[in-house]
């Protein structure tokens, strides 16, 4: 029994060396914006991000919030993005002030599309283009009427 404790807590560490690792590999590929990679990396790490710190934990969900945020998926990147700039108050310090004001200018965002026109809207915005206004005027904008120049009949 002694000699199991040890051997527990040697793997114990070794896992989460490991999951920092993989997330580690899910904020590269963020930066390079491969998100359809980052994801899934991101995901399978929801239950060992427990376990992290603080630190870790803020730039798991900065990370998660933002890689959702910029796949169209606003309902989790408000989840993640407030969680991370939680973290961050009750933690000052956790994220860089960088990551913070990219977190807290894309929470601005969802929130001025979603609240006024509800998590449907938000779904149709476009995060390429970053900016909810625009993407709820271009919605309103009726679509051009056919042409009927090349009928000369």
């Amino acid at each position: 029994m002694r000699r199991a404790f040890p051997l527990l807590v040697v793997l114990g560490a070794l896992g989460c060396g490991t999951e920092l690792q993989a997330l580690d590999r899910a904020e590269r590929a963020f930066t390079k914006n491969r998100y359809d990679v980052a994801k899934p990396l991101l995901t399978s790490l929801s239950e060992a991000s427990e376990r992290f710190s603080s630190a870790d934990r803020a730039r798991y969900a900065y990370l998660r919030g933002m890689t959702a945020f910029r796949s169209d998926d606003w309902r989790e990147g408000r989840r993640y993005l407030g969680l991370a700039v939680a973290i961050d108050e009750l933690d000052p310090g956790t994220l860089d002030d960088a990551s913070r004001d990219r977190a807290l200018q894309a929470l601005e965002r969802m929130d001025r599309l979603v609240y006024r026109e509800g998590y449907a809207a938000a779904g149709r915005a476009p995060a390429s283009s970053f900016d909810p206004e625009e993407a709820s005027k271009a919605k309103k904008r009726p679509k051009p009427a056919a042409s009927d120049e090349g009928d000369d009949e």
